[in-house]
C-alpha cells in the first residue's frame, strides 16, 4: 500500500509541477483547448494544490495494514475515483479531445480500482 500511496503522490507531484511551469502545454494535452490569460492563472494555481496535496498524501513511515483507514487512503481513493469521473465526463459528454484525456480517464479509473482492492483485501484479513 505505501508503494501505491508513494506513486500516485509522484504523478500528482508530476502534474503539479507541470501545471505550475508549462500550464498551455498540459491543457493542450489534456484539454485540446488554447489557453486564455484567466485559464491560465488557475491553471497555475491548480498546479500548486496538486503540488500541496501530493506532499499531504505522500507516505511516511512504516506501511501497515491499519494505513487503509487514514485520511490519506481515503483522500487519494477520492481524488482518484473524482478525477475518472470527471475527465470521463469532459471526455465522453464535453467532448473535448486532448491526446492526454483518455488516458487519464483510464489512468485514474485503474489507480480507483486497485485502491478499492487493497482496500477490500486489507479489511478481509483484519476479520
Amino acid at each position: 500500500m505505501k508503494k501505491l500511496l508513494l506513486f500516485t503522490s509522484l504523478i500528482e507531484l508530476s502534474l503539479g509541477i507541470a501545471l505550475i511551469f508549462s500550464p498551455s502545454a498540459v491543457l493542450q494535452l489534456l484539454f485540446g483547448t488554447e489557453d486564455t490569460g484567466s485559464i491560465i492563472v488557475l491553471a497555475r494555481f491548480t498546479g500548486i494544490v496538486f503540488l500541496c496535496f501530493s506532499i499531504a498524501c505522500f507516505p511516511t513511515g512504516k506501511s501497515n495494514d491499519a494505513n487503509v483507514f487514514s485520511t490519506t487512503f481515503k483522500a487519494m481513493f477520492l481524488y482518484n475515483f473524482l478525477a475518472a469521473v470527471y475527465l470521463a465526463n469532459m471526455r465522453f459528454i464535453e467532448n473535448f479531445d486532448g491526446v492526454l484525456l483518455l488516458p487519464a480517464v483510464i489512468f485514474h479509473s485503474l489507480i480507483t480500482v486497485y485502491f478499492m482492492y487493497v482496500f477490500l483485501k486489507v479489511k478481509r484479513s483484519i476479520k
